[in-house]
């Protein structure tokens, strides 16, 4: 280059020498039909190879002053139309005044390096989005498991920022009696290669719920844990529903063992009145179906609807069939 900045020619020994693939790659038609860079208008080169909105960057080598070496990245369009990331470095060669004569560059294609890092932003993005997205309760702990990390779904129920819940801040808004599972859980956790646990968090408002929160290890290539991801997520209606489940459970098994005892009594008293199995069996049977009768009206009173003694009585009536036929004859 000159020493304006205007690429006068390139390596004079192209002609003697094989071209390298970067050049060849590159290297316009006119080039490949026998033109050399001289011959063309030097002016036009970046306008014709760089792609708009990088030729700036190019461009301003002059107002530089030659003060610095110039390291600068832009797309080169290829001989097939497509564009390649390059890296442009270049030093000034100055004479024995000071002043620039010309300068010494080189193009370096970092293309695949300039794909790895679009994708790797991608990829940061979708991870951001999805973290950003999930109801769960983010977090993230060193290898000692202190926390580093909290998300903003964490902020957001327990009021507790992402730098009040570092190192064992998050032990805080962690129900008083749930602490010592919590670390409990911690202190095997590197053994069982994971972390589980069922606690109660403190929500903004001063209420608890009840969340199930779980960690894994990442862990390096020689196998060492160097941070551990986890979640929590809200399993308080989950809880609830069970523990309404263990009231009910315990209901039914006290209502029958209480009927177990009814439908003993009965047959103990109806034994001692009986003259032989047969009138056994007979008033056993009349017994349980009135017994019988009696529960299906019974549920009535469960579920909100009160039970009066003539119902009870009609029922039994009606079974025996004593009842008068109906309620006119009744009257």
């Amino acid at each position: 280059m000159d020493q304006g900045g205007q690429c006068a020619h390139p390596r004079r020994n192209w002609p003697r020498q094989r071209p390298s693939e970067c050049y060849q790659r590159h290297r316009q038609p006119e080039a490949r039909r026998g033109r050399t860079a001289r011959e063309r208008d030097p002016s036009q080169i970046a306008h014709r190879r760089y792609r708009q909105g990088d030729v700036g960057g190019g461009r301003r080598w002059p107002r530089r002053g030659g003060q610095l070496p110039v390291d600068a990245e832009y797309r080169l369009r290829s001989k097939d139309g497509d564009y390649r990331w390059m890296n442009v470095r270049a030093v000034p060669l100055r004479d024995d005044n000071g002043h620039i004569v010309k300068w010494l560059g080189i193009n370096i294609d970092i293309d695949e390096r300039k794909r790895l890092e679009e994708a790797h932003r991608c990829s940061e993005r979708r991870t951001r989005a999805l973290m950003d997205g999930i109801p769960q309760l983010l977090w993230r702990a060193d290898r000692t498991t202190e926390w580093a990390w909290a998300s903003p779904q964490w902020t957001a129920f327990t009021g507790q920022s992402a730098e009040e819940s570092r190192d064992m801040g998050w032990l805080t808004v962690t129900h008083p009696d749930d602490r010592d599972a919590a670390l409990a859980a911690w202190a095997v956790a590197d053994i069982e290669d994971g972390f589980e646990v069922e606690s109660r968090l403190r929500c903004h408002d001063g209420t608890y719920r009840w969340f199930v929160t779980r960690a894994v290890p990442v862990r390096d290539e020689s196998g060492e844990v160097v941070e551990w991801l986890g979640t929590a997520n809200d399993i308080d209606a989950l809880r609830q529903a069970q523990t309404r489940q263990t009231i009910m459970v315990a209901e039914l098994q006290h209502r029958t063992r209480n009927l177990i005892a009814v439908v003993r009594a009965l047959a103990e008293k109806t034994l001692d009145h009986s003259a032989s199995l047969q009138d056994f069996e007979d008033r056993f049977s009349d017994r349980l179906a009135a017994l019988g009768r009696v529960q299906g009206l019974l549920s009535h009173a469960t579920a909100g609807r009160k039970v009066t003694l003539d119902e009870l009585l009609h029922a039994e009536l009606d079974a025996l069939g004593a009842s008068g036929g109906n309620e006119q004859d009744e009257r």
